[in-house]
């Protein structure tokens, strides 16, 4: 894993994590004594077992697994060959802490050794001696090496002692808090707590304010007490901003000890490391040596104190081993003598013997090898021969092939020419016996055939007996061909016989010879051993009393006799050194071990960065890790399917990446991390990534405040995760059905429209060219002047509000957009934008309507696009300060829009003035639209006369709109009335190109339009056939067949008009839960009385039938004109149309007439829209507010004189724009901004819904609204060459969490989403949850358990106050107050395990 030249891997990123030795098993044997391992233990969890487990199985020890009731589904258990449960009963960590239960599992099924990972009870001195107590190999040091090397306040007198540096500190562990304070009164803050008994981070706090000296005391206490069962602490000095470099060491029982380089671990959170590097980097090579040395230092100094101990009983054992040895090897020296002269002899016979059985083999070998060379000569020839006579063959054969063709060509040729006279002469025998007579001359011709004829026949014969004796010559030439094959297989065979027979004799020699060989080394290797053991007996003779040396020589020579490990893994080395091994026996020499290029490890955990690395829990819905060169992965729990518990470590998973140097390294490891897809939990990924990009990383030295000085790193980018939650929507909507209200119980269609052919190449140039290249005003010139009637398409916005209640989404304009693009390149206009569609593609489609804007520009480039501005009330329903609306027009002219229709419910013109102002600043075409009521034919009513619109266009034009626009919202223009209105707009503004709107909700809206053109209008509204008449537009193919060959011909193809209609015939019926027609047969003409306006008509159709009241529909439009008195006679368009709606629907509920409203208006109470409208809050109508109506409502209450907007300050979009940011990242845009001033509420809940369903604009309609069928596949198209392969599996039942597991295949992948079934869940009781939106509610910040309540109910708290104290992964958390205030509720007690955001208690500012 480091790259060392012997050490490969290690337990963690390192295998020991602090200066310590294996344990010596006997603690006092001065021999090599072996005891193997059969079956070990590892007292541990997660990927700190199974790194030992692996190791073991590589060593062929079987393993065995112990589990807490909380790990029942972990993977360590199933990694191990057994496994078995502990701590029954127990808190999750001290389940791993109950030194009892593990011993008994070890004892009940024979375990030879235990090994402690790291961590839990690897420091724990008591365990290593219950270990030795049961007889039970400790993997580790010995239990007193543990004591004093993990009892960090005796690791530092030992440090001390050895004159290695240490900080200051205490002397032992502290025993009250008041030791704590005189630490710190002496030597100054910042100090900090440590644990005594462990390390990793638990038990830390560092304190820089006596005020915050007692809460982290019982913190550091607190965590050390559950992490490592004894909450002991120490202080030391806190050094600021140092590096934390460890070196690594490894010893056995015989003394020797090696170090393994340092890493550089000084990248922490909370004092726990977050990523290590190995060696560490930039570091100075003198003081990289002094730390080698001084760690070596510091692990022999226990070795040393050791030996002081045992050094007398070590010598006097020593002295009678080496005397009964002597003795004996005294007998083995005379044996070895008398056998000196026999081997020497034997020796000679053997060498003659082997130069003869030489000689021989090798005249043996030049005979073969001259045989080999005669073979091979008359081979080859026999080969050349073959070759010669096969060339020849294939020539003959070829040339006898070609004349025996050519004879039969002739053959067959002849005999047709034969047949055809034969015919002929038939023929002409018929003719002459029909005729009576012979003619000489016949007679002739017919001799002359047949001996022609018979001359034929004669040449085929010859030709036929030349047949058979070429194919005898051919037979003759395959016959000598098989001849010579038969001679070279035998020549082969005889060759082969006799390589074979050499060969076979040559082995022989060469086996005799080699067995002779072996005889001569095998005698030489025993004299030369027995030479070297009367060398060692002489020496020891001599040396006798030099008791240390005579040891040494003694293991260099058992050492000869050994084999030399190499690659040693240091689990492995850990097992070897307790079975009794030495270092240099398993090839671990401190000269051997070398640095190879670089590593880095970094821990993948279930953090949030962005919430200060808060833990998080929960199931991993989804795994795919980074691999690759140069990539090595530890974990346990990292599986798809997984659930992270809030009850130990965070880790996820371990990576390590390797490389020639630093960056390598960290390039690898940036790549493997931007593979790794994890979902269902929070990971630190982002910010590693971050990390590893770091300028300082990679260039400089960090220190432990390099996260804290770097808040880039929390930049983090966030993840798409756009598949999975799109499987999240498809569940809820499988589970809890469509996300958007459906007014009807209706299916949408299974069929998907078929979008008719469109021609290749760019789209013909449309009055958008125009308006780019002349401006607004060279624009309307060019729609003044164009001869015809110009039409703007509907389809895309007001006639899918009519009569679809505005639910048309983004998916299916832009399948048709191309379409649009090069076939109705010549209408003035596509309305596709604003008004209600603006607000209801957030709410209830939960898409984007600035990206809709955005991907329908990018396909229709040469069509202008329109868009409805309700004046100072933009897209919104009320009013906005003078900034918004004019950035509102900025930010759309930006997206693409073109055209703005502006227009004010009540024609109050300050309004419109501003959004015309606003529209013009930023450069689109200025269409003041004028909203049309009342009937200007009808000299009975006057409020809405001729002059008084001829006046109010008099204004618009003075204020510099482009176009006029008569915007009929209820369809109330009658043929006539247009007639007049035209007539006298065209007099009146010869240059000014006129546009009428209207709705088809009587049925007389073809006439009516056809009726405008002909007095002179430039530009009428349709919509598609299929999506056209009742309260929608008039037909466009209606208006395109009537006016064709006239002087108001369109230009549009009447057939592509089919094709189009085609195609939202179909598209209409995936909206049939929303279709008018559900409860709307027809138009009604009754529109000229109720004046109810197009949208608002079927909405209110809708609102009537769903509330019970469908056979009172009659009754709502008489109320609605009632209501529309009431109100002094109102022009009816949004936002005024919603309040005499409001109003007529309040009579209706209440049995109200006109005259009881009136009289009762002082004490009734009226709906909001209604109270405002009365307060002047949407403008002032014409002819002013109703008396004494308005002031009964009103009474009191304040009143806006004027335009309402005026007096309201500017929007701060910067400080709009922060807030946006905090709440939903740094991928807010400038469209964000503006979706959020106009709707803040909306738009809130828009991010809310697309941060948990992803972008469910990708999916197709019928999926979006009914969710697949079981067993269903489908494509999802993310992006362009980005496609999902999913299919519905299979719906399961519900658990206790009230969620079902809704199983998909994605890309051919299993996939599962729990979604909670909110009918279920309403009969299920849980915990309440914090209102993110209340100040006052206080949630749990992450999963976990309350260890301590520090309020109770009544308490007065200021912000920042510790409320209660929370415990989660082995991490306390202190979760404080956000305001100041009373606490009014306490909704938790100790012990209570929580949920992310559960509610904790309430405070009342």
């Amino acid at each position: 894993m480091l790259g060392y030249t012997v050490v490969r891997g290690g337990l963690g990123l390192l295998a020991v994590r602090r200066v310590c030795l294996v344990s010596r098993s006997a603690h006092s044997a001065p021999r090599s004594e072996h005891r193997p391992i059969k079956k070990v233990m590892v007292a541990n969890r997660g990927e700190i077992a199974i790194r030992v487990f692996r190791a073991c199985t590589e060593l062929g020890i079987r393993t065995v697994a112990v589990y807490s009731e909380q790990d029942t589904g972990q993977m360590h258990r199933q990694k191990a060959d057994e496994a078995y449960l502990i701590g029954k009963g127990l808190a999750p960590v001290a389940a791993y802490l109950d030194i009892p239960d593990i011993i008994k599992v070890a004892k009940d099924n024979d375990v030879d050794a235990i090994h402690p990972g790291y961590g839990f009870l690897s420091e724990r001195s008591d365990f290593a001696q219950a270990c030795a107590d049961a007889g039970v190999m400790f993997v580790g040091p010995s239990p007193e090496t543990v004591r004093k090397m993990g009892d960090k306040v005796e690791a530092r007198s030992l440090a001390i002692t050895a004159g290695v540096p240490v900080v200051p500190g205490t002397d032992a562990p502290i025993a009250s808090l008041r030791e704590a304070q005189v630490f710190a009164q002496t030597y100054g803050f910042p100090i900090i707590f440590k644990a005594a008994y462990g390390g990793g981070g638990r038990g830390m706090r560092v304190v820089r304010e006596i005020e915050e000296l007692e809460e982290n005391y019982q913190r550091a206490y607190s965590e050390a007490l559950a992490a490592f069962g004894n909450g002991a602490l120490f202080i030391e000095k806190f050094i600021e901003k140092p590096r934390h470099i460890e070196v690594q060491i490894l010893g056995d029982k015989y003394g020797n000890v090696v170090h393994l380089y340092e890493r550089d671990c000084s990248i922490q959170r909370r004092h726990q490391k977050v990523v290590e590097i190995a060696p560490a980097f930039q570091l100075n090579p003198q003081l990289r040596a002094r730390l080698h040395s001084d760690a070596v230092s510091l692990a022999k100094m226990e070795e040393q104190l050791y030996k002081m101990e045992t050094q007398k009983e070590i010598q006097e054992e020593l002295v009678q081993s080496l005397q009964k040895t002597l003795n004996e090897r005294q007998q083995t020296i005379t044996n070895l003598q008398k056998q000196e002269l026999r081997f020497k002899t034997e020796m000679q016979a053997e060498q003659n013997r082997n130069r003869n059985l030489e000689e021989k083999l090798k005249l043996l070998n030049q005979t073969f090898e001259k045989k080999q060379c005669e073979m091979e000569v008359s081979l080859r020839k026999a080969q050349e021969q073959l070759k010669k006579v096969e060339g020849d063959f294939k020539a003959n054969a070829t040339q006898m092939g070609k004349r025996l063709t050519d004879a039969n060509t002739m053959i067959e040729k002849e005999r047709n020419c034969l047949q055809k006279e034969r015919q002929a002469n038939v023929q002409l025998k018929e003719q002459i016996r029909r005729n009576g007579t012979e003619d000489e001359s016949y007679n002739d011709k017919v001799r002359d055939y047949e001996t022609a004829l018979k001359q034929e026949a004669q040449s085929r014969k010859q030709l036929q007996a030349k047949v058979p004796a070429l194919e005898e010559t051919l037979e003759e030439q395959r016959g000598a061909v098989r001849d010579l094959k038969t001679l070279l297989k035998s020549e082969r065979d005889k060759f082969k016989d006799f390589a074979n027979n050499s060969s076979a004799q040559i082995k022989a020699l060469v086996m005799e010879r080699n067995e002779l060989s072996r005889t001569v080394a095998g005698q030489q290797q025993t004299m030369e051993s027995d030479k070297n053991q009367m060398k060692e007996l002489t020496q020891a003779l001599a040396t006798e009393q030099a008791t240390s040396r005579a040891l040494q020589q003694e293991k260099e020579v058992l050492l000869q006799h050994m084999e030399k490990k190499r690659n040693v893994d240091l689990v492995h080395a850990q097992l070897r050194v307790c079975e009794g091994r030495s270092l240099p026996e398993l090839g671990l020499k401190q000269e051997k071990i070398r640095v190879n290029g670089c590593a880095i490890q970094c821990r993948v955990t279930t953090e949030d960065p962005a919430r200060g690395f808060q833990p998080d829990t929960g199931r991993i819905e989804v795994f795919r890790s980074g691999e690759g060169m140069g990539i090595r992965l530890d974990s346990a729990s990292a599986f798809q399917g997984a659930v992270i518990s809030p009850h130990y470590d965070s880790l996820l998973v371990k990576v390590i990446a390797s490389g020639k140097d630093l960056r390598t390294a960290a390039s690898k490891m940036s790549r493997a991390l931007a593979e790794f897809r994890v979902r269902g939990v929070k990971t630190n990924i982002p910010f590693l990534q971050n990390v590893f990009s770091n300028h300082q990383f990679l260039h400089s030295t960090v220190d432990t405040q390099f996260i804290d000085e770097n808040p880039d790193l929390f930049n983090l980018k966030p993840t798409q995760n756009r598949a999975q939650k799109l499987l999240h929507y498809l569940g809820h909507v499988m589970v809890n059905g469509p996300t958007t209200p459906i007014p009807v119980k209706a299916k949408p269609s299974s069929i998907d429209p078929a979008v008719p052919a469109v021609s290749m190449g760019d789209p013909p140039i449309g009055f958008r060219d125009i308006l780019l290249r002349d401006g607004p005003e060279g624009f309307a010139k060019a729609v003044r002047a164009h001869k015809g009637l110009l039409l703007m398409d509907t389809t895309f916005r007001d006639a899918h509000q009519s009569l679809l209640a505005t639910r048309v989404r983004t998916h299916d304009l832009k399948t048709i957009s191309p379409f649009v693009s090069h076939n109705f390149s010549n209408l003035y206009s596509l309305e596709n934008w604003g008004g209600a569609t603006f607000d209801v593609a957030m709410r209830f489609l939960s898409e984007c309507p600035w990206k809709r804007l955005q991907e329908l520009r990018a396909l229709i480039p040469n069509v202008p696009f329109q868009m409805l501005l309700r004046g100072a009330n933009a897209v919104g329903y009320t009013n906005y300060p003078d900034n918004a609306v004019f950035k509102f027009c900025e930010v759309a002219k930006e997206n693409g829009m073109d055209i703005f229709r502006v227009f004010d419910s009540l024609n109050y013109l300050p309004n419109m003035i501003l959004g015309m102002e606003a529209a013009g600043a930023a450069g689109g075409v200025v269409e003041a639209a004028i909203s049309y009521t009342g009937d200007v034919s009808d000299p009975m009513r006057q409020k809405y006369s001729l002059d008084y619109y001829l006046k109010l266009a008099d204004e618009l034009v003075k204020a510099g709109t482009h176009i006029l626009c008569i915007k009929d919202m209820a369809g109330l223009l009658k043929p006539e009335g247009s007639k007049l209105l035209i007539t006298a707009l065209r007099d009146r503004f010869p240059d000014i190109p006129i546009h009428v709107h209207t709705h088809d909700t009587a049925g007389a809206g073809v006439a009516a339009m056809l009726a405008c053109a002909e007095a002179g209008t430039d530009v009428v509204d349709v919509a598609v056939d299929s999506m056209a008449g009742m309260t929608s537009q008039p037909s466009m193919g209606a208006i395109v067949a009537c006016s064709k060959g006239t002087k108001l011909d369109t230009g549009i193809a009447l057939e592509k008009v089919f094709d189009y209609s085609e195609y939202w015939e179909v598209a209409r019926g995936l909206y049939a839960p929303f279709d008018c027609t559900a409860t709307m047969k027809s138009g009604n003409a009754d529109v000229y009385e109720n004046e109810i306006p197009g949208g608002q008509y079927t909405n209110l159709h809708f609102q009537a039938h769903s509330m019970g009241l469908g056979n009172k529909f009659k009754a709502v439009k008489k109320a609605y004109t009632e209501a529309n008195k009431l109100l002094g006679d109102l022009i009816k368009v949004t936002p005024s149309s919603k309040i005499v709606g409001d109003l007529a629907q309040f009579m209706v509920q209440n049995d109200l007439s006109r005259a009881e409203v009136e009289e009762r208006a002082d004490e009734l109470s009226f709906p909001l829209s209604v109270v405002e409208f009365l307060q002047g809050a949407i403008g002032i109508p014409h002819g002013g507010f109703p008396e004494p109506f308005r002031s009964k409502v009103l009474k009191s209450m304040p009143r806006i004189e004027g335009r309402p907007g005026a007096s309201l300050p500017p929007m701060d979009f910067k400080a709009l724009e922060e807030g946006l940011r905090a709440a939903h990242g740094d991928e807010i845009t400038p469209e964000d901004v503006m979706s959020a001033a106009m709707y803040p509420k909306v738009f809130q809940e828009y991010k809310e819904f697309t941060s948990v369903f992803g972008p469910v604009d990708c999916l197709n309609t019928r999926l979006f609204l009914d969710g697949p069928k079981i067993a269903e596949e489908f494509e999802v198209e993310l992006e362009r060459g980005k496609i999902l392969h999913i299919k519905a599996l299979a719906l399961g039942d519900l658990n206790k969490a009230g969620q079902r597991e809704v199983f998909f295949e994605l890309n051919g992948q299993l996939r599962s989403v729990l979604v909670k079934d909110t009918v279920a869940m309403k009969e299920m009781k849980f915990h309440p949850k914090a209102q993110k939106s209340i100040k006052g509610q206080v949630g749990a910040p992450m999963p976990g358990k309350v260890l301590e309540v520090k309020v109770e109910v009544g308490a007065k708290v200021e912000k920042g106050q510790p409320l209660c104290v929370l415990s989660a992964m082995k991490m306390e958390t202190v979760v404080n107050s956000p305001v100041s205030g009373t606490v009014k509720a306490v909704h938790v007690t100790p012990e209570s395990s929580l949920e992310g955001d559960d509610l904790i208690l309430e405070i009342e500012e």
